[in-house]
């Protein structure tokens, strides 16, 4: 009976060895590949730009700009899927919206539709340009004229 669990426990023994240096060996295979980045190389700084954003995230920067911009009073914010898209010879996404605003942030009155143009870097969730006009007025401003202000400054 001892004999039996001795082979027992060599056996269990040597095909854990032989699972271990297989697994060691596709392991460094695949890093040597660059298949399979070590773990300190995934990990990257939050100061570092992403390698490419998707669509996702540059819809959620711009969605957050617009909120910011707007506030309360957004009433309807809707991404024209269709017309947006990444654009690989400006690299960038660039994102268009439709959206329903109050004339004040109390939302009294009735909502006029707009339209934004967002533009986004394939490389940063940052809004790069945001441009917004009704469909009467034509007046937009950009991302740049809002840091500026209002004259240009």
């Amino acid at each position: 009976m001892a004999k039996q669990q001795r082979r027992f426990g060599l056996k269990f023994a040597f095909v854990s060895f032989a699972g271990l240096a297989l697994s060691l060996a596709v392991g460094l295979g695949l890093y040597l590949f660059g298949v399979f980045p070590l773990m300190a190389d995934a990990t990257a700084s939050s100061a570092d730009p992403y390698r490419h954003i998707s669509l996702s995230d540059a819809d959620r920067a711009c969605y957050q700009h617009a909120y910011a911009e707007f506030g309360e009073r957004i009433w309807v914010l809707t991404l024209d899927r269709r017309s947006s898209r990444l654009d690989p010879s400006d690299q960038l996404f660039k994102l268009f919206y439709e959206v329903d605003l109050f004339p004040r942030r109390d939302r009294k009155g009735q909502a006029t539709r707009h339209y934004i143009n967002c533009f986004t870097a394939v490389n940063r969730a940052v809004v790069q340009s945001f441009q917004y006009a009704s469909e009467g007025e034509g007046v937009y401003r950009t991302v740049d004229q809002a840091e500026r202000g209002l004259f240009g400054l």
